[in-house]
């Protein structure tokens, strides 16, 4: 059986609720899309770079194993990956010390999807004016 760490973007129910009910469903499929590439995008940024703080890549198995699953579209949108090992290395265990790169990069993308639905909502106006 596939185990599989990801991270979903979403926002808080009542964000999602006022949201579904201001825009087309197609807005926010569209906006929800593109933040799971960024997030994607985000993610092997985090897991690449200098030890001990992140990951660094040595054979690039974790970097090229972010996928998206798209399937709960337009509630949600997940992307992680199903390698065993990940877990370990967003939380650590035993006497190896975590190094998140999951919640990091959903912190940064979080921030940004505020301007994301801003931009689908405003393409969608432009594109029926």
């Amino acid at each position: 059986m596939p185990v599989s760490l990801s991270a979903q973007l979403g926002g808080d129910k009542r964000f999602a609720a006022a949201l579904e009910a201001a825009a087309d469903p197609r807005v926010i499929t569209r906006a929800l899309r593109r933040g799971g590439r960024e997030l994607k995008a985000e993610m092997r940024r985090q897991v690449s770079g200098p030890r001990p703080r992140r990951l660094d890549v040595v054979t690039g198995e974790l970097r090229q194993s972010f996928d998206i699953d798209d399937d709960d579209l337009p509630r949600s949108i997940a992307v992680g990956t199903p390698l065993l090992f990940a877990e370990v290395w967003e939380i650590g265990k035993g006497r190896r010390k975590a190094r998140p790169f999951v919640q990091p990069a959903l912190d940064i993308v979080a921030d940004r999807m505020p301007d994301i639905f801003i931009d689908e909502l405003e393409r969608a106006r432009d594109s029926v004016s």
